[in-house]
């Protein structure tokens, strides 16, 4: 988890919250958003390297206590982010911004970097669907409104079609491990506290059909347990 107590920093502890210890800022600066690859091997993140000249996407391996920078570019005002695994671990999407926020993928070594949402709306927050689908949020069906409308999106081998089409923001996807449910956050209406939602991803658009995981606050940031071991 990220963590604010020795700077920006990743943390890792044992199951029941137990031996939490920094475990990035010894290697590299405000560590942050990190997810581990299937393995329980590898976790990538975003960085600010020693010095706050590059901004990027880098893989720590905990067994070594290594880290290593697969991309990078100096540091702006818009810093590369949202690192998320592919399912086979071969690949990591990010958000990265181009004068606009595109969703880009990469192999696991920062090697043969593609644009994949390539659209001058805003798209961020990737999420794996399968090895080969990704999806996103992007404000491509009302683009420039006031107060901000966002969609969910799918990008399948280039082609991308709208998984939601509703009134207010969808953001925060994160997809079950079979690959068929999508949870994620929905603003209804400007300035309303944010609740959390399920649905089909076959299913996504038809508003009748999602199902309302919380009411009481503000939620966000939701995650699906992984598939356990066999």
């Amino acid at each position: 988890f990220t963590s604010h107590k020795t700077g920006t920093s990743i943390w890792r502890s044992n199951f029941d919250g137990s031996n939490q210890r920094d475990i990035t800022s010894g290697l590299v600066e405000r560590a942050r958003q990190a997810h581990w690859c299937s393995n329980g091997k590898l976790v990538v993140m975003a960085y600010r390297n020693k010095g706050d000249t590059e901004a990027g996407i880098g893989i720590m391996d905990l067994d070594k206590n290594s880290f290593t920078s697969i991309y990078s570019e100096p540091i702006s005002g818009a810093v590369p982010g949202w690192p998320k695994w592919s399912p086979d671990c071969s690949k990591i999407a990010l958000e990265k911004y181009v004068g606009n926020w595109e969703i880009f993928e990469m192999n696991s070594d920062g090697s043969n970097l593609i644009n994949r949402s390539n659209n001058p709306a805003i798209d961020q927050q990737p999420v794996w669907i399968s090895n080969s689908q990704l999806g996103f949020i992007s404000d491509r069906a009302n683009p420039n409104q006031t107060p901000l409308e966002l969609d969910l999106y799918l990008n399948d081998n280039g082609i991308t079609t709208n998984l939601t089409d509703a009134p207010g923001r969808e953001l925060d996807p994160t997809v079950s491990s079979d690959g068929k449910y999508i949870v994620f956050t929905r603003f209804r209406f400007f300035l309303d506290p944010s609740q959390l939602y399920m649905v089909k991803l076959t299913e996504a658009k038809d508003l009748s059909k999602w199902i309302q995981l919380t009411s009481d606050g503000a939620n966000r940031y939701p995650s699906f347990r992984p598939k356990p071991n066999p």
